[in-house]
């Protein structure tokens, strides 16, 4: 139940691990980040909501869902607010850097 807030500083890369939507919400609202990385499961609100406040505050960055909650309805409510990939676990964890790269340079 973690949930991952990446940002590009001139050469490197700034990456926030979270373990509630709250400190999400906290961190997101100090700063913009470049990507995020959610799961739908967290302990205080879930990972739509989140996603739903991100895109409530006008931020256009990708969101990836990395979860458990496989669902055809999760998938669906993810998209439905706003998500850019979802990805389903158990996945190939060697795939992640690839798609976190991909997203940055564009």
């Amino acid at each position: 139940m973690l949930s991952f807030l990446i940002r590009r500083v001139t050469t490197d890369t700034e990456v926030r691990s979270v373990s509630t939507g709250l400190e999400a919400m906290e961190l997101i609202n100090e700063k913009e980040f470049d990507l995020y990385i959610l799961d739908i499961w967290l302990p205080d609100i879930d990972g739509i909501k989140l996603c739903r406040a991100i895109r409530g505050g006008g931020s256009q960055k990708p969101i990836l869902f990395l979860t458990a909650a496989v669902t055809a309805v999760d998938q669906h409510d993810a998209f439905d607010a706003g998500a850019t990939m979802f990805l389903k676990k158990p996945f190939d964890i060697a795939r992640i850097p690839k798609i976190v790269q991909n997203y940055l340079q564009n």
